[in-house]
């Protein structure tokens, strides 16, 4: 489920006095996870010490509730293999944009992801290529297949977002719009044909009947790539229930 928040609450608003603030916490390579870049945001995977280091070295109430709510959310997924937290934070002048974490689902066949935005409407374009990005990296990292998948009530902001993070809706139901992303697999059909079509391409070359070994080319890369298709569609399907 990909659960679609603003920042408030634990959140702050609009913090971004967190970055001007700390900006040599900020700065320890050595305690922060992987590191990505999209655009004009800078992705960084927190980790448990980075966070610790930040609520030592701040006074200001509301940045500590801020950093404790972010260890317990650390605490709660200690033994959690797909657990990640990143921060969103503007390249030019270091301003915080928010969360993005990945968990492990309830039935621990899908991963859900918790978008957390200071501006929704303002940073839309920028989260979803942030959202594109990690999502790259999770797939990247994990190598079996496991989808991202949400469940939103309609909401226009939110539905373009994930469509231009490369989500693609699923079906409605009860109110709910469903959107996942899987791994991208080069299409098998493609595939079959391009090998097929090279190899025609081959022989008729050699054999002087270039037409008629293009076409066989072409008709037997069809044929069992369509078939390998549709059988990586059913267990795609079966993945998914």
């Amino acid at each position: 489920m990909l659960q679609f928040s603003r920042l408030r609450g634990p959140f702050p608003s609009a913090e971004n006095s967190i970055n001007k603030g700390n900006k040599e916490s900020f700065s320890m390579k050595k305690r922060q996870g992987d590191t990505l870049s999209t655009g004009h945001v800078l992705l960084t995977q927190l980790t448990e010490q980075t966070v610790s280091s930040r609520l030592d070295s701040t006074k200001k109430p509301e940045q500590r509730y801020h950093y404790e709510h972010l260890q317990k959310i650390f605490q709660d997924h200690v033994k959690d293999r797909f657990f990640s937290l990143w921060e969103m934070t503007g390249k030019k002048d270091g301003s915080h944009l928010g969360y993005i974490q990945f968990s492990s689902a309830p039935d621990n066949k899908n991963v859900e992801v918790d978008l957390s935005l200071c501006d929704f409407d303002q940073n839309e374009r920028i989260a979803a290529l942030a959202l594109r990005r990690t999502a790259h990296w999770f797939f990247r990292k994990h190598r079996g297949e496991y989808f991202l998948e949400t469940w939103l009530s309609p909401n226009l902001t939110a539905i373009r977002l994930l469509e231009k993070a490369g989500f693609e809706r699923v079906f409605e139901a009860d109110g709910f719009v469903r959107y996942e992303k899987s791994r991208q697999h080069l299409p098998l059909l493609a595939l079959f044909m391009f090998v097929f079509t090279l190899a025609g391409f081959l022989i008729g070359y050699l054999s002087e009947n270039f037409p008629l070994w293009i076409s066989i080319g072409i008709l037997a890369g069809i044929l069992p790539g369509a078939f390998a298709d549709k059988l990586l569609h059913k267990y795609r399907e079966k993945k998914r229930k």
